[in-house]
């Protein structure tokens, strides 16, 4: 009997250390080797800087990357490269365009996506970025179009860095501030990435004997999203947000670099390398 409670011990010990180790290397691509951010690019230069000072062999390959980086970070940050990148993510993805295409489903499911917290002594003011503001602005079309269904506000504290309470309290204001009644919102706040939120909401949906419902997300997000609820046994109905209006769409296509382009690359090539950390850790069922 000491022999089995020691294996098993060994055995705990080992998975939790293997899923400490893929929990930091998550950690680590998404502070530091995420292009387009500031950290990649600190990282790559100094790297690139220190092969130069090498000589020889390295000095070439430091000269080249350094290169490599510039001209990267220059089309990353170009509106039309953010463009490509944003629709090549969101192909094939919709807005919900009727209350028959919800396929009988009456709750509606709003996937969080990342906001701000600014704070001072004993106050505190909660911000949503605009991911988060576009999800809730599309969950409040939806939930007119249903007729008033159930929804359920997902997102925790994503970033602890940034946001100081549950992403899900800023669109639980907003709706409120539409016009939707309290008790017909139900929020989860323990979640700290799409995986948690698919996990929480099965466990809430189950409860609730809820199957057919709607998910909420923006475009370049809903591969990933749709993939990952359906890894745990469930079958949305998507609902992406809204595309960029007139104004925005044309300003897309300039070709001068901007900081809210370098930004919007930086976003689609973070959602390239966590749907490739979701499919190593078999997060995901494609349809």
């Amino acid at each position: 009997m000491a022999a089995l409670l020691q294996r098993c011990r060994v055995v705990h010990v080992a998975r939790a250390a293997k899923h400490l180790s893929q929990t930091a290397l998550a950690a680590l691509v998404r502070d530091l080797l995420v292009p387009g951010s500031i950290s990649f690019l600190l990282l790559g230069a100094t790297v690139a800087v220190a092969a130069l000072y090498g000589g020889g062999r390295r000095a070439m390959w430091g000269r080249r990357a350094l290169v490599l980086l510039l001209g990267g970070y220059w089309l990353l940050s170009l509106p039309m490269c953010a463009a490509l990148l944003e629709r090549g993510l969101g192909t094939g993805q919709r807005q919900l365009a009727s209350k028959a295409a919800a396929a009988g489903a009456d709750t509606i499911v709003v996937l969080s996506g990342g906001g701000n917290s600014y704070g001072a002594p004993g106050l505190q003011i909660q911000t949503p970025s605009s991911a988060t503001a576009m999800r809730t602005l599309e969950a409040i079309r939806v939930y007119r179009l249903l007729g008033e269904p159930l929804v359920i506000l997902s997102g925790g504290i994503g970033d602890p860095q940034v946001t100081l309470a549950p992403e899900s309290d800023v669109m639980q204001r907003e709706m409120l501030r539409a016009g939707v009644p309290v008790a017909r919102l139900v929020m989860e706040t323990r979640s700290q990435n799409t995986r948690d939120e698919a996990v929480e909401v099965a466990r809430m949906l189950a409860e609730r004997g809820i199957g057919r419902f709607v998910l909420v997300t923006s475009a370049q997000h809903m591969r990933r999203a749709l993939a990952t609820f359906r890894a745990v046994g469930l079958d949305p109905v998507p609902a992406a947000t809204a595309a960029p209006d007139d104004d925005q769409t044309h300003a897309r296509w300039q070709l001068l670099p901007s900081s809210s382009a370098l930004r919007a690359s930086q976003s689609a090539m973070r959602e390239v390398l966590a749907t490739a950390y979701y499919w190593w850790r078999g997060w995901l069922r494609f349809a």
